[in-house]
């Protein structure tokens, strides 16, 4: 008997991951995997977009500690994967507890004002990125 894959999918709100979308709604998937509507209860974060939508998703859903599987239907999408049927979706889905995982590490910056009061911490995958409000900043 297969093993159920629970999905929680997060896509571009374009028409670039429109076919990801189609292919959960229709079923085209197979029995063995299903979509769940609450992150908890997932197994896999399947993410269909560019590199921004994956870091968007690890950065939200990251909590979760559950892996990452990324489409890519951005732009670039060198952190994605080129998936381009529902059949080769299946196939690499299917076969998702065969997988050997990867735990990456995320960074932790912290924001701090001129007096060293902490303003703000957040999680970052690979770099960050500060751009001022306004004027020159001092580093």
């Amino acid at each position: 008997m297969a093993i159920m894959i629970k999905v929680y999918l997060l896509t571009n709100h374009d028409k670039r991951a429109a076919d990801i979308r189609k292919w959960f709604k229709a079923n085209k998937l197979g029995r063995a995997i299903s979509l769940t509507a609450k992150p908890a209860l997932a197994d896999l974060f399947v993410v269909a977009g560019g590199d921004g939508a994956l870091l968007h998703a690890i950065r939200v859903l990251g909590k979760y500690a559950k892996p990452f599987f990324g489409i890519n239907r951005g732009t670039s999408g060198f952190l994605l994967n080129p998936i381009e049927t529902a059949e080769e979706l299946t196939q690499v889905l299917e076969k998702f507890s065969a997988c050997k995982l990867i735990k990456l590490h995320m960074l932790k910056g912290e924001l701090t004002s001129g007096n060293g009061n902490k303003i703000k911490s957040f999680y970052a995958f690979n770099d960050f990125y500060v751009k001022a409000a306004r004027g020159n900043c001092r580093i």
